[in-house]
């Protein structure tokens, strides 16, 4: 099961094998008092869970640099497929040169639509002011 400790540690998403472990083995030795034992105990202790946080870090960095790739990947696959919807000041700058040539050539095509649907509309209202004068004509008659 992939949640378990054993299957992380397997798979090599745990830090399995540290010697700082070590240290954190229970000893079931009952020993005096020592106050200078005690300090050093301390002490090392404190040092321990620093090198073993270095080392967790450095573990997990190792583990990560693989995935940046893959996530860079990933992120330019999906800017590619929604570039259309993204803003143009989000795209890199590459997609930015691309989507301002799609927008100017949509702006070119809507232009070149409006122009047409309005010589229809003059078209259209010619032939009925022909019309119009042309009934005019045949009542006058």
């Amino acid at each position: 099961m992939k949640w378990t400790k054993a299957y992380r540690k397997t798979a090599g998403k745990e830090l399995a094998m540290d010697t700082s472990f070590d240290f954190e083995k229970k000893r079931n030795r009952p020993l005096r008092y020592d106050r200078t034992l005690v300090q050093t105990t301390l002490k090392v202790m404190k040092r321990v869970s620093k090198i073993q946080q270095r080392r967790h870090e450095r573990f997990y960095e190792r583990r990560m640099r693989n995935n940046q790739t893959n996530e860079t990947a990933q992120g330019l696959k999906e800017i590619l497929h929604f570039k259309d919807r993204l803003p143009l000041s989000q795209l890199p700058r590459k997609f930015q040169l691309q989507k301002l040539a799609t927008l100017h050539q949509k702006k070119q095509q809507r232009l070149a639509r409006e122009k047409q649907m309005s010589q229809k509309k003059q078209e259209q209202e010619q032939t009925i002011v022909k019309t119009s004068n042309e009934l005019q004509t045949m009542q006058t008659n």
